[in-house]
């Protein structure tokens, strides 16, 4: 984890980290991270709003037991956000997996989410 969690994206990741041990994370943090009609696609999924947001974390984070993330963010010129990421991961019924890929987002003037998108350059196993 970087020594600072200064950006939005920075703090996005290690927030989705944290609630997969602390699932009150979800509760407390959501709406410092992400607009109210914030969009993120993950998993080739596209969801909008903070209610559907929620529930897709609430099951994310129930499949996993563990999980663990190394990643390098960067300022793009626009002003979005890039990072490079990989994890490492143990799901809830024990499986062991490796993932990595490159998350984009873009923010509000008030350093909230408002539009993230996950590529995956190592995917999810089968």
């Amino acid at each position: 984890m970087p020594a600072t969690l200064g950006t939005p994206l920075d703090r996005y990741i290690a927030f989705a980290e944290r609630a997969v041990t602390d699932p009150s994370a979800l509760e407390e943090e959501f709406d410092r991270i992400f607009a109210s009609d914030a969009t993120v696609n993950l998993f080739g999924e596209t969801i909008r709003g903070r209610e559907a947001l929620l529930s897709f974390y609430r099951h994310f984070v129930s499949t996993y037991a563990e999980l663990r993330h190394v990643w390098q963010t960067t300022e793009n010129p626009d002003g979005s956000l890039h990072a490079d990421w990989a994890a490492s991961c143990r799901a809830a019924d024990g499986t062991i997996s490796a993932v990595a890929g490159v998350e984009t987002a873009e923010v509000n003037e008030s350093g909230q989410i408002t539009s993230l998108v996950n590529t995956f350059t190592v995917p999810p196993g089968p």
